[in-house]
């Protein structure tokens, strides 16, 4: 599981204790982030993705192309050094079954 400590992210982002990362894609080129959108599925309406990368705002989709630019999969890959990709197939059948069970539950009448 990939986990940040908060001392070193707080560190890096120049954060206090309890302080929150809330702001738009505006304020975080002001304060220097490079802000990306990544998506786990293909499933992003086309007018909605180019609408964000007008704004200077990348998406990375979950296709499994080898860009590390488009694939949030490859960019996972080569960039952090974790097989997105590969937890999800290993770990398909527990996630579907928790899925499954999710939804069960959601849908049983009280």
């Amino acid at each position: 599981m990939l986990k940040v400590h908060f001392h070193l992210f707080s560190r890096i982002r120049g954060l206090k204790h309890g302080e929150h990362l809330n702001f738009n894609i505006t304020s975080a080129y002001a304060r220097g982030y490079l802000p990306v959108f990544t998506v786990l599925s293909t499933q992003i309406d086309n007018d909605i993705a180019a609408r964000y990368r007008n704004n200077k705002c990348p998406v990375l989709i979950g296709s499994l192309a080898e860009s590390p630019f488009h694939s949030t999969y490859a960019f996972c890959k080569e960039v952090i050094g974790y097989d997105l990709a590969g937890f999800f197939q290993r770990n398909s059948r527990v996630l579907s079954e928790a899925i499954e069970e999710i939804i069960k539950t959601l849908l049983e009448p009280e």
